[in-house]
Parts: C-alpha cells; sequence; structure tokens
C-alpha cells in the first residue's frame, strides 16, 4: 500500500477535528469582527453560492413562467367567484 493512503476512519476523524477547530475559532472570535467586514463576507458567500447555481434550461424557464401564469389565473378566478358570493 502507498504510504499517502489513508482510511475512511483517518479522514473523517482529520475532518471533525478541522471543523471542531473551527469552531473554536469562530467562537473566540465572536464580536471581534466589525459590522462592514461581516456584511461583505456575507455578500461574497452570497456571490460563491449563486455562482454555482446551474441556470435553468429554457424548457423549465417556460415551465416556470406557465406555473406561474397557471397560479395567477386561478387566483384571479377565486378573488371573482369570492366577489360574487359577497353580494
Amino acid at each position: 500500500m502507498n504510504k499517502n493512503t489513508f482510511t475512511l476512519q483517518e479522514i473523517l476523524a482529520c475532518y471533525r477535528a478541522w471543523n471542531e477547530a473551527e469552531r473554536h475559532e469562530q467562537i473566540r472570535n465572536a464580536g471581534k469582527k466589525p459590522l462592514e467586514q461581516k456584511w461583505q463576507e456575507y455578500l461574497e458567500l452570497m456571490a460563491f453560492g449563486l455562482a454555482l447555481k446551474p441556470t435553468p434550461s429554457q424548457h423549465e424557464q417556460r415551465q416556470k413562467v406557465e406555473s406561474l401564469n397557471r397560479y395567477y389565473e386561478q387566483i384571479q378566478r377565486f378573488e371573482v367567484r369570492r366577489a360574487s358570493h359577497r353580494k
């Protein structure tokens, strides 16, 4: 076996230790970051998440629009019925 191979248990143990260290660092640094820095980090995280989000195909976009149109048509019919029963 190669010296650079690790078992799944070893990898998970390292991952848990890393997460624990990160959590301790967050606790230790809680309240020390200025609000502007927190806001900037949040915006960077949002940008990263949006960059990972796949763009829907034209078919999926068309289905979404059709679905929303059906929903709003049902709401309009409901409002018409409700108004007619109110009289």
